[in-house]
């Protein structure tokens, strides 16, 4: 697999050029979105510090 890090601050989401998919900060809802097609396969979000904060401690597609 191919592995991607992401960095996101309170202004930004920052994805490499790599990344299979796009992120942004939704100020409407106060989230951080970030959006990649199913085609792509299996995507999982490894738990990191601020990763649970962010609510990615669970996430796995």
């Amino acid at each position: 697999g191919q592995e991607h890090f992401v960095s996101v601050s309170a202004g930004a989401v920052v994805l490499p050029a790599t990344f299979p998919g796009t992120g942004h900060i939704n100020t409407a809802f106060g989230r951080v979105e970030i959006q990649f097609s199913a085609l792509d396969g299996e995507m999982l979000i490894d738990a990191q510090p601020g990763a649970a904060a962010a609510g990615f401690e669970t996430l796995g597609l």
